[in-house]
């Protein structure tokens, strides 16, 4: 039979950007489930890394709850990061996620390439909220919305290495030209990103067959 994808979507309250002057520069987000197949421990390594460069550079984590994070605070404590993680939990709404994002500078998709891991196939939600809120993408290699958006110039995909997302977040703070497109093209594709609009489509190609 045939099949129709339907992508996730975003509702409109979810799409606002701030000013430059409401965004922390060097502000990391991490959203969505805190399992190793996220790959959370990527991005606080990555933190650690990127502090030696930008002393001042933090990462907010939206998700989880106490006991699934529980495992991430020895590395934290070894890394000496306390004050530079945040994690805000699970937030049931998406304009009060959304709020934070929209805060931050540069959002984190660092999947791990796990064998089995769902994410090869899955859609990776958080790389949609990123780009609602304006923020570009570092992605590792291993969700294919990572590529898309990508192509679409809103995102970097690097192995799921601390080194690796480390130094492209370096490098995209230091290189305003290309923050500035990358920023631009994750604001355009989120716009086109609506339920409204997946809906449409599929229902389009559904009077084609």
């Amino acid at each position: 039979a045939p099949v129709i994808h339907v992508a996730n979507g975003l509702f409109p309250d979810q799409i606002k950007v701030n000013p430059p002057s409401k965004i922390s520069p060097h502000a990391l987000a991490f959203m969505g489930t805190v399992g190793p197949e996220n790959g959370p421990d990527v991005a606080i390594e990555a933190l650690a890394l990127v502090r030696r460069i930008y002393p001042d550079a933090t990462l907010h984590i939206i998700g989880g709850n106490q006991n699934s994070f529980a495992w991430l605070l020895p590395i934290i404590q070894r890394l000496g990061l306390q004050k530079a993680v945040r994690h805000y939990g699970f937030i049931p709404r998406v304009t009060d996620m959304a709020k934070i994002l929209r805060t931050c500078a540069i959002g984190l998709a660092p999947y791990r390439a796990m064998t089995g891991s769902p994410r090869y196939y899955g859609d990776a939600g958080k790389i949609r909220a990123y780009c609602a809120s304006g923020l570009p993408v570092i992605s590792s290699q291993v969700p294919p919305l990572g590529r898309e958006v990508a192509q679409y110039g809103a995102a970097i995909v690097v192995s799921d290495d601390p080194k690796h997302f480390a130094h492209s977040i370096v490098q995209l703070i230091a290189d305003t030209k290309m923050y500035n497109s990358l920023r631009s093209h994750a604001i355009a594709f989120a716009k086109k990103n609506t339920w409204e609009n997946q809906f449409a489509h599929a229902f389009t190609l559904m009077l084609t067959l």
